[in-house]
């Protein structure tokens, strides 16, 4: 089930389209990308039925070990199910937003507070200065090789500092939209892994955060790949040169 999950709708002949019963043969049609998902199975224990002494309980349910007695499946298995709702799609905050200079000086650093996830390594993170057509004009602290979940834990707030250098241009008064950028979990598509003889990784959830060619559609579903992943916020018109 799990490997047909994977590949039913990209491998070729994988599908065939039935009507059992009455059910309508247009609801079993597929085609390439309808599928392509990954398919976890948690198996809560090697015994079937574990003693309710070993389910856990509601207490520190979030919490790794949550008081150590009361972990258990059932609290191990809610933080999986957490986890891999989060990671459906990357996404990066910028948390101190209202504490940034509305007015920023050439050459004088700006630190920026954000949390990122969705992902689980960030593979570089910078900050960018946008002006009116797109042109970055910051330069910025870069960010690499940086895990999300750390220590049995995600990582909280990262900072990270940028400045407008003298020799990005940038007339006085100008206003600039700045945002937190980020590329993620790379190594899943890295040629030097072990299966790579093989080919690119099929499954949507790889390919649609790290290839920006990468793009399905079917009804009204749509995926498109992109490289870069950006905070859903940004720090609106702060001006350079006072």
């Amino acid at each position: 089930m799990e490997d047909w999950a994977y590949g039913a709708s990209w491998e070729s002949g994988g599908s065939v389209e039935c009507a059992p019963g009455g059910y309508a043969g247009s609801k079993s049609a597929y085609n390439n990308v309808t599928h392509r998902g990954i398919n976890l199975l948690v198996e809560t224990s090697f015994d079937k039925i574990p003693s309710e002494a070993k389910l856990g309980t509601s207490k520190d349910v979030l919490t790794i070990g949550g008081g150590h007695a009361t972990d258990g499946y059932i609290p191990r298995n809610m933080r999986l199910c957490w986890v891999l709702t989060d990671v459906i799609q990357p996404w990066l905050t910028i948390l101190n937003s209202d504490e940034l200079p509305s007015s920023i000086t050439e050459e004088v650093p700006v630190n920026v507070k954000w949390e990122a996830g969705g992902a689980f390594k960030i593979d570089t993170a910078e900050i960018v200065c946008l002006d009116a057509q797109g042109v970055n004009k910051c330069s910025s602290q870069e960010v690499t090789n940086l895990n999300v979940w750390h220590g049995g834990a995600k990582r909280g707030q990262i900072l990270t500092e940028f400045s407008v250098p003298t020799s990005s241009g940038v007339a006085p008064g100008t206003s600039l939209r700045v945002k937190m950028r980020m590329k993620v979990d790379s190594g899943w598509r890295d040629p030097s892994r072990h299966e790579a003889f093989t080919g690119d990784p099929q499954s949507h959830f790889v390919r649609a955060r790290s290839d920006p060619t990468w793009f399905a559609a079917t009804g009204n579903s749509i995926i498109q790949g992109t490289e870069w992943w950006y905070s859903d916020n940004e720090v609106l018109q702060p001006r350079t040169g006072l």
